[in-house]
Protein backbone atom coordinates (compact mmCIF):
# COMPACT_ATOMS: atom_id res chain seq x y z
CA UNK A 1 0.00 0.00 0.00
CA UNK A 2 1.33 3.42 -0.97
CA UNK A 3 0.18 6.69 0.55
CA UNK A 4 0.63 10.23 -0.63
CA UNK A 5 2.73 11.92 2.07
CA UNK A 6 2.40 15.63 1.30
CA UNK A 7 0.05 18.23 -0.12
CA UNK A 8 -3.68 18.26 -0.64
CA UNK A 9 -3.95 14.50 -1.31
CA UNK A 10 -1.98 13.61 1.83
CA UNK A 11 -2.78 10.13 3.21
CA UNK A 12 -4.65 9.12 0.04
CA UNK A 13 -3.87 5.58 -1.13
CA UNK A 14 -2.35 4.75 -4.51
CA UNK A 15 -3.06 1.43 -6.20
CA UNK A 16 -0.06 -0.68 -7.21
CA UNK A 17 0.90 -4.25 -8.17
CA UNK A 18 3.75 -6.68 -7.53
CA UNK A 19 5.70 -5.82 -10.67
CA UNK A 20 5.94 -2.13 -9.71
CA UNK A 21 8.78 -0.71 -7.60
CA UNK A 22 7.22 2.48 -6.20
CA UNK A 23 9.37 5.51 -5.49
CA UNK A 24 10.10 5.35 -1.73
CA UNK A 25 8.12 7.79 0.38
CA UNK A 26 11.26 9.29 1.90
CA UNK A 27 12.48 10.20 -1.59
CA UNK A 28 9.15 11.64 -2.73
CA UNK A 29 8.88 13.79 0.38
CA UNK A 30 12.47 14.98 0.11
CA UNK A 31 12.04 16.08 -3.50
CA UNK A 32 8.78 17.88 -2.69
CA UNK A 33 10.43 19.70 0.21
CA UNK A 34 13.42 20.74 -1.91
CA UNK A 35 11.59 21.79 -5.06
CA UNK A 36 8.02 22.65 -4.07
CA UNK A 37 8.26 26.13 -5.60
CA UNK A 38 9.52 24.59 -8.86
CA UNK A 39 6.65 22.12 -8.86
CA UNK A 40 3.73 24.46 -8.08
CA UNK A 41 1.86 25.55 -11.22
CA UNK A 42 4.40 23.84 -13.48
CA UNK A 43 4.66 20.84 -15.79
CA UNK A 44 6.31 17.71 -14.38
CA UNK A 45 7.68 14.64 -16.18
CA UNK A 46 7.51 11.24 -14.44
CA UNK A 47 9.71 8.76 -16.37
CA UNK A 48 9.44 4.98 -15.81
CA UNK A 49 6.30 6.09 -13.98
CA UNK A 50 5.01 2.76 -12.63
CA UNK A 51 2.02 3.44 -10.37
CA UNK A 52 2.57 7.19 -10.74
CA UNK A 53 3.42 7.74 -7.09
CA UNK A 54 5.95 10.50 -7.80
CA UNK A 55 3.78 12.34 -10.31
CA UNK A 56 0.69 12.17 -8.11
CA UNK A 57 2.75 13.42 -5.17
CA UNK A 58 3.76 16.35 -7.40
CA UNK A 59 0.15 17.05 -8.34
CA UNK A 60 -0.74 16.93 -4.65
CA UNK A 61 1.81 19.72 -4.21
CA UNK A 62 0.33 21.96 -6.86
CA UNK A 63 1.78 20.77 -10.18
CA UNK A 64 -0.24 22.08 -13.10
CA UNK A 65 0.16 18.95 -15.20
CA UNK A 66 2.03 15.65 -14.92
CA UNK A 67 3.10 13.60 -17.94
CA UNK A 68 3.71 9.93 -17.15
CA UNK A 69 6.01 7.85 -19.38
CA UNK A 70 5.52 4.08 -19.05
CA UNK A 71 5.75 1.06 -21.37
CA UNK A 72 4.01 -1.85 -19.62
CA UNK A 73 0.29 -2.18 -20.48
CA UNK A 74 -0.60 -3.82 -17.16
CA UNK A 75 1.13 -1.03 -15.29
CA UNK A 76 -0.48 1.61 -17.51
CA UNK A 77 -3.90 0.24 -16.58
CA UNK A 78 -3.13 0.83 -12.88
CA UNK A 79 -1.57 4.19 -13.68
CA UNK A 80 -4.73 5.24 -15.51
CA UNK A 81 -6.90 4.23 -12.53
CA UNK A 82 -4.71 6.25 -10.20
CA UNK A 83 -4.66 9.28 -12.47
CA UNK A 84 -8.43 9.27 -12.84
CA UNK A 85 -8.82 9.01 -9.07
CA UNK A 86 -6.74 12.11 -8.49
CA UNK A 87 -7.65 14.06 -11.62
CA UNK A 88 -8.69 17.62 -10.90
CA UNK A 89 -10.51 19.73 -13.49
CA UNK A 90 -8.27 22.36 -15.03
CA UNK A 91 -9.82 24.18 -17.95
CA UNK A 92 -7.66 27.27 -17.93
CA UNK A 93 -6.72 28.79 -21.26
CA UNK A 94 -3.03 28.15 -20.66
CA UNK A 95 -3.60 24.43 -20.12
CA UNK A 96 -5.81 24.08 -23.23
CA UNK A 97 -3.28 25.94 -25.37
CA UNK A 98 -0.43 23.75 -24.12
CA UNK A 99 -2.29 20.60 -25.10
CA UNK A 100 -3.58 21.84 -28.45
CA UNK A 101 -0.22 23.20 -29.51
CA UNK A 102 1.49 19.91 -28.77
CA UNK A 103 -1.17 18.03 -30.72
CA UNK A 104 -0.73 20.25 -33.76
CA UNK A 105 3.00 19.55 -33.87
CA UNK A 106 2.86 15.83 -33.24
CA UNK A 107 3.28 13.24 -36.03
CA UNK A 108 1.02 10.23 -36.56
CA UNK A 109 3.59 7.75 -35.22
CA UNK A 110 3.97 9.78 -32.04
CA UNK A 111 0.23 10.26 -31.57
CA UNK A 112 -0.21 6.54 -31.05
CA UNK A 113 1.91 6.75 -27.91
CA UNK A 114 -0.34 9.28 -26.24
CA UNK A 115 -2.71 6.74 -24.77
CA UNK A 116 -4.52 8.77 -22.14
CA UNK A 117 -5.11 12.51 -21.88
CA UNK A 118 -6.87 13.99 -18.87
CA UNK A 119 -6.97 17.58 -17.74
CA UNK A 120 -4.02 17.28 -15.36
CA UNK A 121 -2.59 13.97 -16.50
CA UNK A 122 -1.13 12.57 -19.67
CA UNK A 123 0.10 9.00 -20.04
CA UNK A 124 2.56 8.24 -22.83
CA UNK A 125 3.27 4.60 -23.66
CA UNK A 126 6.90 4.41 -24.68
CA UNK A 127 9.93 2.16 -24.28
CA UNK A 128 12.43 4.61 -22.81
CA UNK A 129 15.44 2.43 -23.63
CA UNK A 130 14.26 1.58 -27.14
CA UNK A 131 14.90 3.46 -30.38
CA UNK A 132 16.45 6.77 -29.31
CA UNK A 133 15.41 8.59 -32.48
CA UNK A 134 11.79 7.79 -31.76
CA UNK A 135 12.19 8.58 -28.06
CA UNK A 136 13.69 11.99 -28.84
CA UNK A 137 10.88 12.74 -31.32
CA UNK A 138 8.33 12.08 -28.60
CA UNK A 139 10.13 13.90 -25.80
CA UNK A 140 10.91 16.95 -27.95
CA UNK A 141 7.22 17.87 -27.67
CA UNK A 142 7.60 18.64 -23.97
CA UNK A 143 9.20 21.14 -21.64
CA UNK A 144 9.24 20.41 -17.92
CA UNK A 145 10.07 22.40 -14.83
CA UNK A 146 11.16 19.14 -13.21
CA UNK A 147 11.65 15.60 -14.49
CA UNK A 148 12.07 12.50 -12.34
CA UNK A 149 13.57 9.24 -13.62
CA UNK A 150 13.49 5.99 -11.65
CA UNK A 151 14.61 3.14 -13.96
CA UNK A 152 13.54 -0.44 -13.10
CA UNK A 153 16.16 -2.79 -11.66
CA UNK A 154 16.29 -4.82 -14.87
CA UNK A 155 17.63 -1.79 -16.76
CA UNK A 156 20.52 -1.30 -14.36
CA UNK A 157 23.21 -3.20 -16.25
CA UNK A 158 26.14 -2.43 -18.49
CA UNK A 159 24.16 -3.14 -21.64
CA UNK A 160 21.52 -0.51 -20.91
CA UNK A 161 23.71 2.02 -19.12
CA UNK A 162 24.66 3.91 -22.29
CA UNK A 163 20.99 4.11 -23.31
CA UNK A 164 20.03 5.44 -19.89
CA UNK A 165 22.84 7.97 -20.13
CA UNK A 166 21.64 9.18 -23.54
CA UNK A 167 18.06 9.37 -22.26
CA UNK A 168 19.09 11.31 -19.17
CA UNK A 169 21.17 13.76 -21.17
CA UNK A 170 18.26 14.45 -23.52
CA UNK A 171 15.79 14.88 -20.65
CA UNK A 172 18.09 17.51 -19.13
CA UNK A 173 17.60 19.50 -22.35
CA UNK A 174 13.83 19.64 -21.88
CA UNK A 175 13.81 20.10 -18.09
CA UNK A 176 14.96 22.85 -15.77
CA UNK A 177 15.66 20.25 -13.09
CA UNK A 178 16.32 16.56 -13.72
CA UNK A 179 16.44 13.98 -10.94
CA UNK A 180 17.66 10.40 -11.29
CA UNK A 181 16.83 7.92 -8.51
CA UNK A 182 18.66 4.64 -7.94
CA UNK A 183 18.70 2.05 -5.12
CA UNK A 184 22.19 2.35 -3.68
CA UNK A 185 22.67 -1.38 -3.01
CA UNK A 186 21.97 -2.24 -6.67
CA UNK A 187 24.55 0.27 -7.85
CA UNK A 188 27.15 -1.14 -5.46
CA UNK A 189 26.32 -4.74 -6.33
CA UNK A 190 26.65 -4.09 -10.07
CA UNK A 191 29.54 -1.64 -9.66
CA UNK A 192 27.73 1.06 -11.64
CA UNK A 193 29.21 4.56 -11.55
CA UNK A 194 26.27 6.93 -11.99
CA UNK A 195 28.64 9.91 -12.06
CA UNK A 196 29.47 9.11 -15.68
CA UNK A 197 26.01 10.41 -16.59
CA UNK A 198 26.99 13.91 -15.59
CA UNK A 199 29.91 14.99 -13.37
CA UNK A 200 27.92 17.99 -12.10
CA UNK A 201 25.38 15.90 -10.21
CA UNK A 202 24.30 16.96 -6.76
CA UNK A 203 23.97 13.69 -4.84
CA UNK A 204 21.73 13.07 -1.83
CA UNK A 205 21.25 9.76 -0.01
CA UNK A 206 18.07 8.61 1.72
CA UNK A 207 18.51 5.23 3.37
CA UNK A 208 19.00 2.67 0.60
CA UNK A 209 18.25 5.21 -2.12
CA UNK A 210 20.29 7.88 -3.83
CA UNK A 211 19.07 10.75 -5.95
CA UNK A 212 21.23 12.55 -8.48
CA UNK A 213 20.12 16.11 -9.20
CA UNK A 214 21.02 18.20 -12.26
CA UNK A 215 19.87 21.83 -12.18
Amino acid sequence: MIRILTGRFKNSIIKTCGKIRPTPGIVRKAVMDMFRTKIENNYIGDFFAGSGSFGIEALSNGAKKVVFFENDWQVIKILKENSLKFNQQDNTKENREYTSQKRENIGQSVKKNRQVLENNFEIVKINLIGNMIHIKNVLSLYNFSLSFLSPPFIFLNRENLSKLQELFNFVTNISNITILQFPTRILLKKNIQVEIFNPKFKIKNYGDNSIYIKE
